[in-house]
């Protein structure tokens, strides 16, 4: 196997592949977009740094112009904090997920993304669903506006010094149907 072909998850919670084919998009507001091939129900990426800045934004698009999730990406250090994610798609739609850099021209991003097969997407379901049923901490978050950003609501979270990692699930599975931003 090369570096960069997707191998058999690991560790406590095999949730993500350990490589995915990676590509850099330079900084600059460049854009990425993966077409979701049909019947696709997740996919799951990757974002990165050589050890600089890692700002970008990720997108699914329903359509050409509704978008139903949007994550902004904004670290010091994109090697010691790389971000990955899985998104999950309604079913019957046509979802591109989108990529862009938000940073400096000097700020690229190796960004990753892979489809899961059929199989792995029901374990991932599996896992994320135990995940957020019995994680320890939820935190209702509705719309609207936050003072001066205009971004909608902000939840804030501690985490102590001696934490290594961390793991957000968002889901609007108890709250509604609608558009995760």
């Amino acid at each position: 196997a090369t570096p960069d072909e997707p191998q058999a998850p690991a560790g406590p919670e095999p949730l993500f592949p350990l490589v995915m084919p990676m590509e850099t998009l330079q900084g600059g507001k460049t854009v990425r977009t993966y077409k979701m091939p049909p019947g696709t129900l997740r996919a799951q990426y990757m974002l990165r740094t050589n050890g600089r800045p890692l700002k970008a934004k990720v997108e699914v698009f329903i359509g050409p112009a509704r978008t139903t999730h949007t994550c902004n990406v904004d670290s010091m250090n994109g090697k010691e904090s790389p971000v990955r994610g899985t998104i999950q798609f309604k079913a019957n739609t046509d979802p591109m997920l989108r990529i862009t850099t938000t940073g400096q021209d000097t700020f690229p991003v190796e960004v990753g993304m892979t489809v899961p097969s059929p199989t792995r997407s029901e374990e991932i379901a599996a896992i994320t669903t135990q995940t957020f049923d019995s994680a320890p901490v939820k935190m209702l978050s509705q719309g609207g506006t936050a003072p001066n950003d205009n971004v909608g609501s902000v939840r804030s979270f501690e985490v102590p010094a001696d934490v290594d990692a961390v793991q957000l699930v968002t889901w609007s599975r108890d709250v509604g149907k609608k558009s995760l931003k």
